[in-house]
C-alpha cells in the first residue's frame, strides 16, 4: 500500500541551533516512515558551522536564502540563492556560514539517514579553510553543481505566441503538433 505524506514546513516545529550554529528542520525521514528519501531544511548562522563528516547516503541541496561556504576535499565553494548541488555518498564535507545573515537551504537524502546507525554520518578529519570560490559549470571541479534563477523555474516564462494559432502555448502547440 502507498502513503503519501503532506506536511507544511510551518507544521513543524523550529529545532535551536545546536553548539555549532546549525539546526536542521527534519520535514520528512525515517520517523514518517519513509525509507528512500529524507527532506528537510536547514539553517547556519554567518558564524556557524558543521564540523567534516561523511555520509553513507546523498546528499543533494538548493540554496533558498543567504550564503554558505561548503568546503569539500576539492575546493571551498560559496554557495548563494538558487545554487544547488549533489554530494555523493562517502565524500568529506563541511559547512560554514558566509555573509552577515543566516544561510538557508533544502536538503534530500537518499536514502533516509537512520537513527538507530548514527544517521549514517561519521566524523572525519577537518578539511582546510580555504578561501571559498563561486561556482563556475564550466570547471569540471564544481560538475555536480549548479544554479536556478527563478524565472527558470517558472513554466509561465516558457510561454510563447504560437505562429499557427496566436495563442500564448507552451512548445509544442498542439495546433502543430505532428505537423511539418
Amino acid at each position: 500500500m502507498t502513503r503519501h505524506l503532506v506536511r507544511r514546513a510551518a507544521d513543524v516545529p523550529v529545532p535551536p541551533y545546536d553548539e555549532l550554529g546549525h539546526r536542521r528542520r527534519e520535514l520528512v525521514g525515517e520517523g514518517d516512515g519513509s525509507v528512500h528519501t529524507g527532506f528537510g531544511l536547514c539553517e547556519i548562522r554567518p558564524d556557524g558551522r558543521v564540523g567534516a563528516h561523511v555520509h553513507s547516503y546523498e546528499e543533494s541541496f538548493h540554496v533558498l536564502d543567504g550564503a554558505v561556504i561548503l568546503d569539500t576535499p576539492d575546493g571551498s565553494y560559496l554557495l548563494e540563492e538558487g545554487d544547488y548541488g549533489l554530494l555523493p555518498t562517502g565524500v568529506p564535507h563541511a559547512w560554514r556560514g558566509a555573509g552577515d545573515t543566516a544561510g538557508r537551504w533544502a536538503d534530500m537524502l537518499a536514502p533516509v539517514p537512520r537513527a538507530r546507525y548514527g544517521h549514517d554520518t561519521q566524523a572525519v578529519p577537518a578539511l582546510p579553510d580555504r578561501d571559498p570560490v563561486r561556482i563556475d559549470v564550466r570547471d569540471p571541479r564544481t560538475r555536480s553543481f549548479g544554479h536556478f534563477e527563478p524565472a527558470q523555474m517558472d513554466p509561465a516564462s516558457r510561454r510563447r505566441t504560437c505562429s499557427r494559432c496566436r495563442r500564448a502555448c507552451a512548445p509544442p502547440c498542439s495546433c502543430t503538433a505532428g505537423s511539418p
